[in-house]
């Protein structure tokens, strides 16, 4: 898909947008914007991928999606993988099911890269204002991405949880996040790795607990090697971790 847009159509189930099922690999290359597609009754509002397909994102605006369920931009599942990479943005994508607004990814090979890239005013209700990681999936944040003004009851950011659930932050920023619950930048549960390092930088995000970083439970873990928190704020405890 080259220089094109894909805008204002609609799935009752997924993939309000775009569908990449069954290993079909998709690309969209720069300049294409993937804008106000709905997914009606399902998750995926700009794109859904499954089975093993794989859908990569280059210089691509993916904007003002809407899903009922979860992943109001982007839902990944089944071992189906993505990359965004070379400036992609996305911006104000809503999950009316109240997880993660731009990307929602699930199953042990669900992965998902990004790089250079930046995602701005997305809002859940329940967990992962932006991301949402869960059931054994990884997501890979790199090489300056960007995510601001996000929000969310546990992880403005970042939500992840379950065993096998892995994310690294890697030279990316997380800024103006906010929790009403814990974790104003990144919360993660129930076993879930989440690794954060190479200058990454967790600034003036704020929540009830933890107001960067919050990990609870068993088996969870949680790695900090050459960030900068700062200037992060928790109404009760642990204004950075």
């Amino acid at each position: 898909v080259n220089e094109a847009t894909i805008k204002l159509n609609v799935a009752h189930e997924y993939g309000g947008g775009i569908s990449s099922r069954a290993g079909a690999a998709l690309h969209l290359l720069p300049g294409s914007r993937v804008v106000n597609n709905n997914a009606t009754f399902g998750g995926g509002g700009g794109v859904y991928g499954s089975s093993a397909s794989h859908v990569t994102a280059t210089g691509t605006v993916l904007n003002f999606n809407t899903a009922a369920q979860n992943g109001g931009g982007v839902y990944m599942t089944s071992g189906a993988t993505a990359v965004l990479q070379q400036g992609s943005t996305m911006q104000a994508n809503i999950a009316y099911g109240g997880i993660g607004s731009a990307v929602y990814m699930t199953g042990n090979t669900t992965e998902v890269s990004i790089s250079a890239s930046s995602f701005t005013d997305h809002e859940s209700s329940v967990k992962g204002g932006t991301f949402a990681v869960y059931g054994g999936a990884f997501l890979l944040m790199q090489q300056g991405t960007t995510v601001r003004n996000s929000k969310s009851a546990d992880g403005g950011a970042l939500f992840a949880s379950g065993a096998w659930s892995r994310v690294e932050v890697r030279g990316s920023s997380i800024q103006s996040c906010s929790a009403s619950s814990s974790g104003g930048g990144i919360a993660a549960r129930d076993g879930a790795a989440v690794d954060v390092g190479d200058f990454t930088s967790l600034v003036e995000n704020n929540a009830t607990i933890g107001g960067a970083i919050d990990g609870k439970d068993a088996g969870t873990v949680v790695t900090v090697n050459e960030a900068t928190i700062k200037l992060n704020v928790a109404h009760e405890y642990g204004g950075g971790i």
